[in-house]
């Protein structure tokens, strides 16, 4: 086996011990969760297929192992500087003083639970350095079904029926846990078509992205991926990078979209080169994106 790819090695331990775990009846009834570094075993795994025939055939091995094992399987990829944090890395190496096996906690290093602002209190005061507004709707988790839509408070009509109003705001920030941004995309594109006057921001660490990413990309005028380290608000030690979509309203006249028009798309190419210069250097080009009277005049 040594002649095969380090990708098939991978993957392949982690098939067998998965195999090894329904044949004990370990794993019976239950969600198994994998957390690797390595990109190709979660595309592998999530898209069910591979050029490869080797990956190919563990790819149609996992899955057998789902329909006729009652368990359920979620492949998470994570950054190496995590794993190596966590201490898995090490103990390759044989280190047992890092991570876990110094008695930290695993769910510690797996953070689906918490949302960028909890883990980065000061990334919103940099988000409000840039948006057109001081008092845009941050959403919490119960706020997504609702609010997120763009309704206010409930009120009787004139045959005592209790209806929503709509909202003032038009700028609203989602900051769902990893755990929940799957929904919390899925009631974004609701919003979407349901007020189309509305301006969103979405940011999400890049973790569970199998789930949500493509479906993000759709929605989204502008998907920025934010490496660690590169800003204050969020440093090497959150190890995945940040992601910011930006989904502007709908304009009256065409392109009726912000992604369709060559100017902001122009501006949105040069913020991604951004992020290795000095601090602050993207704000001019954030504030530019969320005023339409900037870039519609551009070719």
């Amino acid at each position: 086996m040594d002649h095969h790819s380090s990708n098939y090695r991978e993957l392949l331990n982690l098939v067998l011990v998965l195999e090894k775990g329904m044949q004990t009846g370990h794993l019976l009834d239950n969600e198994v969760w994998i957390f690797t570094d390595n990109t190709a075993s979660e595309g592998v795994f999530w898209k069910g297929h591979s050029p490869s025939r080797l990956l190919n055939d563990l790819a149609l091995r996992l899955r057998l192992l789902e329909m006729g094992g009652r368990v359920r399987i979620h492949m998470v990829h994570v950054a190496g500087t995590r794993m190596i944090r966590q201490g898995t890395d090490r103990l390759s190496r044989g280190d047992l003083t890092e991570g876990v096996m110094a008695g930290e906690t695993m769910l510690d290093h797996v953070p689906l639970n918490e949302s960028v602002l909890s883990r980065q209190p000061s990334l919103r005061a940099w988000v409000l350095s840039w948006l057109p507004t001081s008092n845009p709707t941050w959403l919490t988790t119960d706020q997504l079904f609702h609010e997120g839509h763009g309704l206010g408070a409930e009120a009787q009509d004139a045959d005592g029926v209790w209806v929503p109003s709509e909202a003032t705001d038009r700028w609203y920030i989602w900051c769902p846990p990893p755990a929940l941004a799957d929904i919390a995309v899925e009631e974004l594109d609701v919003s979407r078509h349901k007020r189309s006057n509305l301006n969103h921001v979405m940011l999400l660490p890049r973790l569970t992205t199998y789930a949500w990413r493509k479906r993000l990309s759709k929605i989204c005028d502008l998907v920025i991926e934010i490496p660690p380290g590169a800003r204050s608000w969020w440093p090497a030690s959150e190890h995945e990078p940040l992601l910011l979509g930006l989904t502007l309203c709908f304009s009256s006249s065409r392109p009726w979209q912000a992604k369709l028009h060559p100017g902001f798309l122009a501006m949105g190419r040069q913020l991604q080169v951004l992020w290795d210069r000095e601090e602050g250097s993207e704000r001019g080009l954030l504030c530019k994106l969320c005023h339409p009277s900037e870039w519609l005049g551009s070719v």
